[in-house]
């Protein structure tokens, strides 16, 4: 009798199985990838037809996507459902899988995720061409943040003293062509110090760097997190006493003229006045309003865990504010240190040994990349360095 029993379970799972897959909304997924670009396009289940009150929403993971994991965390995008077309570029090579799923009133209209009918069966992998190598090799690391009123741009590049152009867009840039709706907000000579720009509130934006002679001869490249930015970003002020102004930059023409420069009124500057020579910045802290040090629990001395290298550095150097020591100390232990951890945490006090110092691009620059780390004391820190004086 048990037998029978699970027997007749098996069978109706295998039903609803099939069941599932007669009625998906979407069917027939199908994937395009031409070296990091990705084109998904799928059909409408038997039985669906457009309706303005339908979207398509749209997810990505590193594995293969189930009725689990289509949450939050892995939806990339939504669009209306008389589009049957998604494309993207691929952060990474990291191998992925997509789902597409039908909404309605924020409701799923049929929640099974099934490999080779709404979702991949197959890893897909982008692969750089040579031309994006280069790219690489001259500008990377292209960060975009907003604190609080403006916008913070980083980058890297291999070569300096080249002409860069900066833009900023409500829309992905993806091609040249995407520069007919693009800003010229900066055309400056690259010597590595950070910008800021205060964009319009409560709009969000794209921002691309590319070199000016690449843009005037029409071999511009855009690459996510290489050469413009991965996400949208949006100062959001609820406030309404703090007001900013907006860009007012001209809308740049294709292709762009070399000797163009943007707007006189641009609010596009650099972060900091920045000596290439040396490394260093023209200007020192001053002043008494400098922000208090910090120092992490572990490094304290009433921590339980007992004296490390790391705390005795700490203890050695910042009781007696000596930063060029602290300077010196910690660069030796981070180079030597097997600890992500540990590393990590004297990142941060070197980083504030560059704020002591007067290194503002420097200290800046190292609290941007432990912000994943320590969000809340790497954005409070942030600030104290863009307001250093």
């Amino acid at each position: 009798m048990k037998r029978i029993y699970l027997a007749f379970i098996f069978i109706a799972f295998f039903v609803f199985e099939l069941t599932a897959q007669a009625v998906t909304a979407v069917t027939d997924i199908s994937v395009l990838v031409t070296n990091m670009s990705v084109q998904i396009t799928w059909k409408r289940g038997q039985g669906y037809s457009y309706s303005p009150d339908i979207n398509y929403r749209i997810y990505r993971d590193t594995k293969p996507l189930t009725k689990l994991s289509v949450n939050s965390n892995t939806l990339i995008a939504e669009q209306d459902s008389s589009q049957l077309i998604f494309s993207e570029i691929l952060p990474d090579t990291a191998h992925y899988y997509y789902a597409v799923m039908a909404v309605k009133d924020d409701s799923f209209l049929t929640g099974a995720v099934i490999p080779g009918v709404n979702a991949t069966q197959d890893a897909i992998t982008g692969q750089y061409s040579d031309w994006e190598f280069v790219e690489k090799a001259n500008i990377s690391n292209f960060n975009v943040i907003a604190q609080n009123s403006a916008v913070i741009i980083t980058y890297t590049t291999e070569n300096r003293g080249n002409r860069l152009n900066l833009y900023r867009s409500p829309y992905p840039f993806v091609n040249l062509d995407s520069l007919a709706n693009a800003l010229l907000i900066a055309s400056f000579t690259d010597n590595g110090s950070p910008l800021t720009d205060v964009p319009p509130q409560n709009q969000n934006f794209y921002y691309a760097l590319i070199e000016e002679s690449s843009v005037s001869d029409g071999t511009a490249r855009f690459i996510r997190g290489v050469t413009t930015s991965l996400a949208p970003v949006s100062i959001r002020l609820t406030n309404p006493k703090l007001n900013t102004t907006a860009q007012t930059a001209r809308i740049a023409p294709l292709p762009i003229d070399s000797a163009a420069k943007p707007a006189d009124s641009a609010t596009i500057e650099m972060l900091f006045d920045y000596d290439t020579e040396t490394g260093n910045s023209d200007k020192s802290t001053g002043g008494s309003n400098l922000k208090e040090m910090y120092i992490f629990p572990s490094e304290t001395a009433d921590y339980l865990g007992g004296t490390t290298e790391l705390s005795s550095i700490i203890s050695a150097c910042f009781s007696t504010k000596n930063w060029l020591k602290a300077e010196n100390e910690l660069s030796k232990y981070i180079a030597a240190s097997n600890s992500n951890s540990a590393r990590q945490r004297a990142e941060f006090y070197l980083a504030e040994a560059y704020y002591f110092l007067g290194k503002k691009r420097q200290s800046l620059l190292l609290f941007l990349s432990l912000r994943d780390q320590y969000p809340l004391e790497s954005a409070e820190w942030i600030d104290a360095v863009i307001a250093l004086k």
